[in-house]
């Protein structure tokens, strides 16, 4: 019964498969029975007792984002971006210690001279980010590194069908080698796992639990969310589910949602930027940023970091 309900709510994995094991070769996994009713009663007070210290942890050391200091992770590109259109909000905003500022490898540091925040290498594939470190080829400037893999060539397809695994191993290379780990799944991995009839790629996510095998092993996580932020419902929701995961796996991981100016490529006006986030400031602890060159995107996203400055308490 338990073996069919299991499959009945995780089609294609088995009971005792996690996205962060092994990737399967093909061949059967053997091993000496387990006691399930000893596993079970263990499982559900562990799930407790997690659920109740992440919630501790979150209401103590980890602030809802509109309680300054926020974590922002962004592109080097999008701060370039923010900073033409309005450069003192861009430096309010990002010039703190708490910030991610991401450049692939090969490029320099794209933090600006002087600021606080922490330069980041982003990767698109663990094995891009293993050859450079056993290659010698990683930034001296490297503080932190961003693994975002999804249904994209720039990511091998055996990481888009391993996530988990790729992204435990991309972790455990980071902390090897004394940097921070940042991960952020692509909601469009779904694609390329078995979905229910009529669910959508984010409900396929909560029922895989990406977000929590996502952070159980990051410093910082983010759930893409920007696709939904026109639909502050249905975008609240969403994270809302994918932050609960992720802190009962991980109780000290930073948990970040997406926004983008530019949603499916449409353009997002400020307002519809401030109002997903803020329903969202007592769930995420901030924001992965997008915004591209293309006008009004730049100006659209200052004026929506100028609205939420407002909404801030000033930032230490």
């Amino acid at each position: 019964m338990v073996r069919q309900l299991y499959r009945e709510r995780h089609p294609g994995l088995s009971p005792r498969h996690r996205l962060d094991a092994q990737p399967r070769t093909g061949r059967r996994v053997s091993g000496r029975p387990l006691n399930i009713k000893i596993i079970s009663l263990a499982a559900i007070c562990f799930l407790v007792a997690s659920t109740i210290w992440a919630a501790i942890l979150f209401n103590g050391r980890q602030p809802p984002f509109h309680r300054a200091p926020a974590t922002w992770v962004l592109a080097q590109s999008s701060l370039s971006n923010i900073l033409t259109a309005d450069p003192p909000i861009a430096t309010r905003m990002f010039d703190h210690r708490y910030v991610y500022i991401t450049a692939r490898l090969g490029s320099g540091n794209p933090v600006p001279k002087g600021w606080r925040s922490v330069p980041t290498v982003n990767f698109k594939s663990y094995a891009e980010f293993s050859a450079a470190v056993s290659g010698g080829t990683m930034p001296s400037w490297t503080k932190a590194v961003l693994y975002d893999p999804e249904a994209w060539p720039q990511t091998p397809y055996n990481e888009q069908i391993n996530v988990g695994y790729y992204m435990r191993q991309f972790c455990h290379l980071a902390h090897q080698q004394g940097w921070r780990a940042i991960i952020t799944p692509g909601t469009d991995l779904m694609n390329v796992y078995a979905k229910l009839p009529g669910e959508t790629n984010a409900q396929a996510f909560i029922r895989y639990n990406i977000a929590g095998t996502a952070a159980r092993y990051a410093d910082v996580s983010e759930t893409q969310s920007q696709s939904l932020e026109t639909s502050p419902r249905n975008y609240k929701w969403f994270l809302t589910e994918a932050r609960s995961q992720a802190l009962a796996a991980n109780p000290h991981d930073i948990f970040l949602g997406g926004l983008t100016a530019n949603p499916l490529g449409t353009t997002a006006s400020a307002e519809t930027i401030y109002h997903a986030a803020i329903s969202v400031t007592n769930v995420v602890a901030g924001f992965f940023l997008n915004t591209s060159k293309i006008a009004p995107d730049p100006i659209h996203a200052a004026q929506f970091l100028r609205k939420l400055a407002a909404h801030q308490h000033p930032a230490r």
